[in-house]
């Protein structure tokens, strides 16, 4: 197996992790312990993969999450914030608008016509 597509595996195998660890705090020396890579390998090597640093992979990630809780629950913003692991609802509501253009009671109610997703979180192939 290539080195580079041992790479692609351990990409892949960091992103399945923070998917399923959505609302935990998940730090880049976490992941690249998990990968057996040095940290700053890991970051390069996940932002050449991704297009985005671990840590803004992980946020919009939640955001993205976050919009589907916000449209298909009627949870309120701070359990929505708190089932993604943010403990601040306020602070939940500054990152959500900084990536999405609005607050998200705004999103909730204007619905996803008018405020757009973010970009969609397409995983590089482990095969």
């Amino acid at each position: 197996m290539s080195r580079e597509t041992k790479n692609d595996r351990k990409i892949a195998r960091s992103i399945a992790f923070i998917s399923q660890h959505l609302n935990e705090p998940i730090k880049v020396t976490q992941l690249a312990e998990m990968a057996d890579l040095s940290p700053s390998y890991f970051w390069a090597l996940f932002k050449q993969k991704t297009g985005y640093a671990p840590v803004d992979f992980l946020m919009r990630l939640r955001m993205h999450q976050a919009c589907h809780l916000l449209k298909c629950t009627n949870m309120p913003v701070n359990k929505v914030a708190a089932t993604l692991g943010y403990k601040d609802s306020l602070y939940f509501s500054r990152v959500f608008k900084s990536i999405l253009g609005a607050a998200p009671t705004l999103y909730r109610v204007a619905g996803s016509e008018t405020v757009p997703l973010p970009p969609p979180m397409v995983p590089v192939h482990a095969e």
